[in-house]
């Protein structure tokens, strides 16, 4: 029995092989080369190489992915606003609004959904136009365990609040200037990955296939309070509406966190002879920081009918972070 271990110190993770040399041999597998070749394709499936950037990534993600989620930028609501929202955020890869097919998504990852209502403070004075009438509040917030039937599997919950200053008049007609639009806020998101049943990593090793069943524990979880600042305006055209912005997002608290600890057989099969060649251990801890201060740009379009709506936004964050969201809602 050959007893190894490979580790790296500097992000807290190891890998520890127990292989039979003889059983290996005896499929034509040299037990060096199946160290590298399954160490290299455990880290490409787990993301062990640098644990601590990974999860940082993470923290960006779940900052971004509620951006917008919260208010109506669109609609200028005389009375209220009421809707909800399903969308996704990525960071330090190309933009994507999927999860990809990867154990682990390649980088920063955050799915979220949420509700809103607004009050256009203008109801508290009927009959009054008076400043109230340009200035809007909006709660928001949702948490569950989106379904799923991946190895690892997401919970998620938010929640925001916003108060939003509009300058400007609004016209009527079949065109219609929203004015501009100062929002500002307070969201907290969550979002968190954890390894719910046994996860086979397999990788061809000439003149075999060979497969470790890692079963254990594998948590990945992100927190961001963030304060969003933002500059806005709409423009609507007969039935569709869109709106263009600016901002800042900061983040007062933004951190993620991965621990892992699996362990599991090694099997491998190879012209028709099958063999258990020992076991493998992965332990890992991982800890990040998101960005503290993020400027981003965004818009989107909404679709009118009556006071159905229905719309989308792109946020697009200066630190390769990204997020979009589709959502339908009742404004009046």
């Amino acid at each position: 029995m050959l007893v190894s271990m490979l580790a790296a110190t500097a992000f807290a993770q190891e890998v520890t092989f127990a292989l039979d040399d003889a059983k290996a041999q005896s499929l034509g597998l040299d037990t060096s080369d199946l160290e590298a070749q399954l160490s290299a394709a455990i880290d490409d499936q787990l993301n062990l190489s640098d644990p601590n950037t990974y999860v940082a990534k993470y923290a960006n993600a779940v900052a971004m992915s509620t951006k917008g989620m919260g208010v109506d930028y669109a609609s200028n609501p005389k009375m209220f606003s009421v809707g909800g929202s399903i969308g996704t955020a990525v960071s330090g890869v190309p933009v994507s609004f999927s999860r990809g097919p990867e154990n682990l998504p390649e980088g920063g990852y955050a799915f979220m959904a949420a509700l809103h209502a607004g009050l256009n403070l203008g109801v508290l004075t009927p009959g009054d136009k008076g400043p109230l009438d340009h200035v809007l509040i909006y709660v928001s917030g949702l948490g569950f365990n989106p379904p799923g039937s991946r190895e690892f599997e997401a919970s998620m919950y938010n929640f925001g609040a916003h108060a939003q200053i509009v300058l400007g008049g609004v016209t009527s007609g079949p065109a219609e200037w929203g004015g501009v639009a100062l929002t500002g806020g307070y969201e907290r998101s969550w979002y968190k990955l954890s390894l719910g049943q046994a996860l086979p990593i397999t990788q061809e090793i000439s003149p075999a296939t060979v497969t470790w069943a890692a079963e254990g524990a594998y948590d990945l979880s992100a927190t961001a309070d963030t304060i969003p600042l933002e500059l806005s305006t709409n423009l609507r055209v007969t039935v569709l509406t869109g709106w263009v912005g600016g901002g800042v997002d900061i983040v007062p608290t933004g951190s993620a966190t991965s621990v892992a600890s699996l362990s599991g057989p090694v099997s491998a099969s190879a012209a028709g002879q099958n063999e258990q060649l020992g076991t493998i251990g992965v332990s890992l801890a991982g800890t990040g920081q998101a960005d503290l201060q993020v400027p981003r740009i965004f818009m989107g379009v909404q679709g009118n009918l009556f006071a159905l709506k229905a719309f989308g936004q792109l946020n697009i964050g200066l630190n390769q972070t990204y997020g979009g969201f589709i959502g339908m809602r009742v404004a009046m």
